[in-house]
């Protein structure tokens, strides 16, 4: 890490002090809006930015427009995920910017974008310590499928089933649930809330 990269901290030139990452924010642990420092330490990746470039539809998304994807903990477990094995990733369940305050379970699929094409006259890349295939382009950004689970739920039912639960549980211990019945979804509350005594008939499925 380069001490002359790194920024200042903001005072009364701010934002003219910065040296690097100028226009794209993070938040703090309070969700305050702050200027990002372009530099995370808990990645595998720390000089990378993944700042919203462009985003659809912008009406009622116009928070989420430059704001650092990979300063928040959930979204850079998938951004690193996603440069390290170059496939697409999902995210654990998170809260979007521009939801604000209110509670509604979301989550991104990062889908890599590479430096080149892939050609099918190429050779394979070389392989690992473990004899895989390894990618040989670069993955120099995402595009990302933003979705919220409530949308994602309705109507996945007909209409004459009513009051069932679906409990949506992340791989970091995160767990939701909901009330379904035809089209209308009603988030419950954070944890497990389902009837114990319906166990019989629960069925599950993972994402992959």
């Amino acid at each position: 890490w380069d001490e002359r990269l790194r920024t200042p901290d903001p005072d009364a030139s701010w934002p003219d002090n910065r040296t690097v990452s100028f226009g794209i924010y993070s938040r703090d642990k309070n969700r305050q809006v702050v200027y990002d420092p372009g530099h995370s330490p808990e990645s595998k990746y720390p000089a990378v930015m993944v700042p919203v470039w462009q985003i659809a539809p912008i009406k009622t998304n116009e928070k989420a427009v430059m704001f650092n994807l990979h300063s928040e903990a959930n979204r850079r477990r998938a951004l690193d995920h996603m440069i390290e094995h170059k496939v697409p990733a999902l995210t654990a369940i998170l809260q979007l910017v521009q939801d604000g305050k209110d509670t509604r379970p979301s989550s991104i699929l990062f889908f890599p974008v590479f430096d080149t094409f892939p050609n099918s006259n190429e050779e394979d890349g070389e392989e690992d310590e473990e004899g895989t295939p390894t990618e040989r382009r670069s993955v120099v950004g995402s595009v990302s499928i933003v979705f919220s689970w409530d949308t994602l739920l309705n109507k996945i039912l007909p209409d004459y089933i009513k009051g069932m639960v679906c409990v949506l549980q992340s791989s970091t211990g995160q767990t939701f649930s909901y009330s379904i019945s035809g089209d209308d979804v009603t988030l419950l509350g954070e944890g497990d809330r389902h009837d114990a005594s319906y166990d019989g008939y629960g069925h599950h499925v993972q994402a992959r």
